[in-house]
């Protein structure tokens, strides 16, 4: 049996923020589950980034020459070994 949201709970749920800090994949399927499972109008998602890029370690930048480049390498940094 599947409950029926009265109109109280979606008033209340339409006046709910989400705010997600950050831009990484994770922050960005947070932003992005509530939104498609109808849970919360996408004007209440807000996502905040202190990085101009979005994507966490998974940004990519064109670089002239080179092609894409994309930060994240860090389990190639020496503290693996």
């Amino acid at each position: 049996m599947r409950h029926s949201p009265t109109r109280a709970s979606r008033r209340h749920r339409a006046q709910e923020r989400l705010l997600i800090i950050g831009t990484g994949s994770a922050a960005l399927t947070a932003a992005f589950l509530p939104r498609a499972r109808r849970a919360a109008p996408g004007a209440n998602i807000h996502v905040f980034d202190k990085d101009k890029l979005p994507g966490g370690a998974l940004d990519g930048a064109f670089v002239a020459g080179e092609g894409y480049a994309m930060r994240g390498g860090r389990e190639m940094d020496n503290h693996w070994r």
